[in-house]
């Protein structure tokens, strides 16, 4: 079968990350997966499709728009922070 299903095993080593990583992504359902019983598959499609995502700059996830959205402000926050090191709390 051309599209047999892919172990979490098969998906870590195709990504070069560990074990834990991968099953941490398909649990947060970065990575689709099928699940029967407890046993947990990834169609080979889903996995090409979460590589482009991943190195496209596409942020698929909603957790990962918002860290783009927080690290953004942070750079607002501190350009408006005083460059002298001191603080303006309490002026």
């Amino acid at each position: 079968m051309k599209n047999q299903l892919l172990k979490a095993k098969q998906v870590a080593l195709r990504l070069n990350i560990s074990l834990s990583k991968t099953y941490a992504l398909i649990w947060r359902g970065e990575i689709p997966s099928v699940r029967v019983g407890r046993i947990i598959r990834v169609c080979p499609k889903d996995l090409k499709n979460f590589i482009i995502a991943n190195t496209s700059g596409l942020t698929t996830h909603p957790t990962k728009a918002k860290l783009a959205a927080d690290t953004a402000s942070l750079g607002t926050i501190r350009e408006n922070q005083p460059r002298d090191g001191g603080s303006t709390y309490g002026k």
